[in-house]
């Protein structure tokens, strides 16, 4: 007897993994002071979770990670 493997919950949304360039920038807050880290698609200024000022990040990581995204181009079977 043959056991039929069922699509996961993610195949049946249309959702695949993928390698995805991140960038992991972190920031310094001169005014509070108050470090944070974010993850971004683009490496930029973000704002201070604590005053709210706009600042340049201190150091930057690049990597690349295995993403889930929806590929609505292939058809799940």
């Amino acid at each position: 007897m043959s056991v039929r493997k069922s699509p996961s919950l993610l195949q049946v949304a249309g959702v695949v993994f993928r390698q995805q360039r991140v960038f992991r920038c972190y920031y310094i807050c001169e005014e509070c002071p108050y470090e944070w880290v974010d993850e971004m698609l683009v490496e930029g200024p973000s704002w201070c979770p604590c005053c709210e000022a706009k600042l340049e990040p201190e150091a930057v990581d690049e990597v690349c990670e295995e993403r889930p995204v929806f590929d609505l181009d292939e058809e799940v079977e």
